[in-house]
């Protein structure tokens, strides 16, 4: 069997005999073509000329241009390939013993209580700066993912109680507390602006100038902005504000359970890369105060001797 061939039932199986979601094939299909690419190059056409040594080759060729997780993902594209071959065609499986790289987990990007303050104190009182001002606060004062932020109607909301009823990934409810000046900006859109904007029933919590539905692509673009107009250096998304709001939950005392079902992830592995994030940032105070402090008493007793 061709390369072509096997390439192309593959994607009918994933396609409509064990359908994957959307953006898995497409993710698959874009890994595949490059791996198959790669093995034309080396001249072969058929499916049992392909060694493991040559799909460790094709993994240290993604390693110098790719992140980890990005190799990562074209290494579970192979497999997946190379399983259903062998499976359906009695194949030997060159990716068998294949293994996913090691990753270094970086710390996530956040923001200082003052760069918060900064980027909040760019909204100003028009329509469309009080909807981007409670966005925000919602993305931060509540720790939403921008799709969850989007998605909201507006029985998820009680701003009697300052809670939300948030649906998450896998379709799981969870409730946050609003925080009170995210109450008052949430509020201020819902009196003032949504009437203003509303231009036939929905229960979409934010709409825009027309009507419709605000979009992620839309409300990412506007944290990119506004992180500009506030002078902020750092890479800031709506996920680097969910980070943010984790880290000050952290650092204000919270437990990281609580944070866990407050971030809506199913393992509490997941939560603890904020540990280390304030982990770090004791031991760069420390170095700066009692660490500094113990070395210069040290300097001075060695001095003495």
């Amino acid at each position: 069997m061709t390369l072509e061939e096997a390439f192309q039932q593959y994607l009918i199986y994933i396609t409509i005999q064990f359908p994957k979601s959307e953006k898995t094939i497409s993710g698959y299909q874009h890994e595949l073509s490059r791996y198959l690419q790669f093995l034309k190059q080396k001249e072969l056409v058929q499916i049992d000329e392909i060694e493991s040594g040559m799909l460790e080759e094709y993994v240290r060729v993604l390693s110098r241009e790719h992140a980890s997780a990005s190799v990562n993902h074209a290494i579970t594209a192979i497999r997946s390939f190379h399983q259903f071959l062998a499976f359906r065609f009695d194949q030997p499986d060159p990716a068998e013993y294949l293994e996913h790289l090691q990753k270094t987990q970086a710390l996530p990007v956040y923001c200082t209580k003052q760069e918060i303050e900064k980027m909040m104190a760019q909204f100003g009182q028009s329509p469309e700066d009080i909807r981007w001002h409670a966005i925000a606060e919602l993305l931060y004062g509540c720790g939403l993912r921008v799709s969850e932020c989007a998605e909201l109607t507006m029985n998820q909301i009680d701003l009697e109680l300052g809670m939300l009823r948030v649906w998450g990934k896998g379709n799981k409810e969870r409730l946050v507390p609003m925080p009170r000046q995210t109450m008052r900006i949430v509020r201020e859109y819902v009196d003032t602006v949504r009437p203003l904007y509303q231009k036939k029933p929905t229960s979409w919590l934010f709409i825009t100038r027309l009507g419709k539905k605000t979009t992620t692509a839309s409300i990412e673009s506007m944290i990119k902005s506004v992180c500009i107009q506030a002078g902020i250096q750092k890479p800031i998304t709506p996920h680097k504000l969910r980070h943010t709001y984790a880290t000050h939950m952290l650092e204000g005392g919270a437990d990281l359970r609580s944070v866990q079902e407050l971030l809506g992830h199913s393992d509490i592995a997941t939560t603890q890369i904020y540990t280390h994030i304030d982990r770090h940032r004791l031991r760069t105070a420390y170095d700066e105060g009692l660490g500094k402090l113990m070395d210069q008493e040290e300097g001075e007793n060695n001095h003495e001797i």
